[in-house]
């Protein structure tokens, strides 16, 4: 078994498998982090019907406030001059 390891050349150690798992692990987490950052505003925007009025809702959870003030704050930040 020494000798087919001195020609194969070496395998990844115990150290280094579990090194390898952990930059795995928390890549897998940022991604996740990400994704989890981006993806729901892009369903929102883009996906889903624009009668189901989920920006709106989105930016009166984010405020804390009903739709309607949601729908308005939304409004004068895309449309200023309104």
């Amino acid at each position: 078994m020494g000798e087919l390891r001195t020609i194969a050349g070496s395998a990844w150690t115990r150290a280094d498998q579990k090194n390898r798992q952990l930059w795995f692990g928390l890549g897998g987490v940022a991604v996740g982090i990400l994704a989890w950052a981006i993806l729901p505003g892009l369903v929102a925007r883009e996906v889903v019907p624009a009668s189901w009025h989920w920006p709106e809702r989105m930016a009166a959870r984010t405020l804390g406030t009903s739709m309607w003030d949601g729908a308005r704050r939304l409004a004068g930040v895309s449309q200023p001059e309104a």
